[in-house]
């Protein structure tokens, strides 16, 4: 393992994320995904706003589990693909055959999320459960890693990714915020479209006057927002995964 008066080669890891975000592939692969997911939970709303919540609750948990499973699967295939970026169809059978570890992990960290988020009830409960959301987060930062590259079990990756911790929490910060700062200003960049559309109705937004006839006079600007909106989500993703799983390699020394 990396030791600790080693330092992580950040450039290097910026580089192979930034070669990993430019592959077509990958790029439409997250990109359609995203489209799919965000239909699934259109057409989840369009169902609650004709039938009520009470009646189109089945729509709404439909949604989040589609939602769920989908979305693990395919940053799985994005995870693996940084190993093997030739194959997709191998990254996806691949992670078809660690989908219920990765899954069981996912789930359980979830768990440990929303369990987290409980604490809001109590007084002055909301910055302790961030706290907790937060360490949670770095504790299971290189769980999709350890799941399909070390291709540990349920149990070794919870103890993995505890070990990691522990041992190279200064990487895992380091590495969370990097992640934070380069997707936070590609969606800053991305959504300026939307901002502008924003900006030219905040007026009507304010006063309650906005309307479908308002939507229809800026389908333009609404489809270069979404549009805009969709790549950067797609590249800060690609980035992400490319930064977290070469800090993870350096780290394995893999």
């Amino acid at each position: 393992m990396l030791s600790d008066n080693m330092k992580a080669d950040y450039e290097r890891a910026f580089k192979k994320a930034w070669e990993f975000a430019n592959d077509g592939r990958r790029f439409a692969l997250y990109a359609l995904s995203l489209v799919f997911i965000g239909s699934v939970w259109l057409l989840a709303f369009l169902s609650i706003m004709d039938k009520g919540m009470a009646s189109a609750g089945l729509e709404f948990v439909a949604a989040f589990v589609v939602t769920i499973l989908f979305g693990v699967f395919i940053d799985g295939v994005l995870v693996h693909s940084f190993i093997k970026p030739k194959s997709m169809k191998e990254n996806a059978m691949f992670v078809s055959g660690r989908f219920a570890t990765l899954l069981g992990v996912i789930i359980f960290i979830t768990i440990l999320n929303w369990i987290a988020n409980l604490l809001n009830l109590l007084p002055a409960g909301f910055l302790v459960s961030v706290v907790i959301q937060i360490v949670l987060a770095l504790i299971f930062f290189y769980a999709y890693q350890e799941v399909l590259l070390s291709k540990r079990s349920f149990g070794k990756t919870l103890g993995s990714c505890w070990s990691i911790f522990t041992k190279h929490w200064l990487y895992v910060v380091i590495t969370g915020l990097l992640v934070i700062i380069v997707s936070g200003l590609i969606l800053i960049v991305s959504a300026i479209p939307l901002i502008l559309f924003i900006a030219g109705n905040l007026v009507a937004i304010g006063a309650g006057e906005f309307s479908l006839a308002m939507i229809y006079s800026n389908i333009p600007l609404l489809f270069t927002s979404a549009l805009s909106l969709l790549l950067g989500l797609t590249l800060a993703k690609l980035l992400g995964i490319g930064i977290i799983t070469e800090t993870y390699m350096q780290i394995k020394k893999k």
